[in-house]
């Protein structure tokens, strides 16, 4: 009797094909996963933005550093009376959005660094509502913004900017909430 030896190198056909449907299950469960981890910190980067937008005209607004026109009349942001101020965040037409006559761009006055949308880096356009219920209440900070690829704060959303959640966040923004007639349209003062 001749002594063979059985040279095994390598795997069996059964062991590859098991090893394969094992990682496939774990793609199919681990990619959505993954993806929704990755929606969710977007959605948290651009509300930041948002709020970011909103304590910025805060600021403005506190230390006067407002000038809000309408039709031919001007008011300093401290002294104003009961009403909507808009502070535009960019005056560029984003899905159908645009400023409006009188509108200017205070992004870079508002923000230094930052502003982009977190979906690719877009601009973003929009604004931030102050509400004055009268000339002696404190001032109530909405803001509405939007990116070019329609992620933004969803228009039928209507809540005070430090009460907005990831939820409030959505992916077709197509237009956002329409300016009351005759606005006031706030710009802030060049440095």
């Amino acid at each position: 009797m001749t002594n063979m030896k059985l040279n095994r190198k390598g795997f069996t056909l059964i062991e590859l094909l098991a090893v394969i449907t094992i990682l496939g299950i774990l793609m199919i469960v681990g990619i959505p996963a993954v993806q929704r981890t990755i929606n969710n910190s977007r959605k948290d980067t651009f509300l930041d933005t948002a709020k970011e937008y909103a304590n910025a005209v805060k600021t403005a607004w506190a230390a006067d550093e407002l000038s809000c026109t309408k039709g031919s009349d001007t008011v300093r942001a401290t002294g104003a009376g009961a009403g909507n101020y808009y502070v535009w965040v960019s005056t560029g037409a984003v899905s159908g959005i645009t400023a409006g006559a009188g509108a200017t761009d205070n992004k870079d006055r508002l923000i230094q660094s930052g502003g982009k949308s977190s979906w690719g880096s877009n601009d973003i356009t929009g604004y931030v509502r102050v509400y004055l219920a009268s000339a002696t209440a404190n001032p109530v900070y909405y803001v509405y913004i939007a990116d070019s690829k329609q992620h933004g704060i969803k228009a039928d959303v209507d809540k005070p900017s430090d009460q907005l959640e990831r939820a409030d966040v959505g992916d077709t923004v197509t237009s956002l909430p329409e300016l009351q007639s005759d606005p006031w349209v706030c710009t802030v003062e060049a440095a």
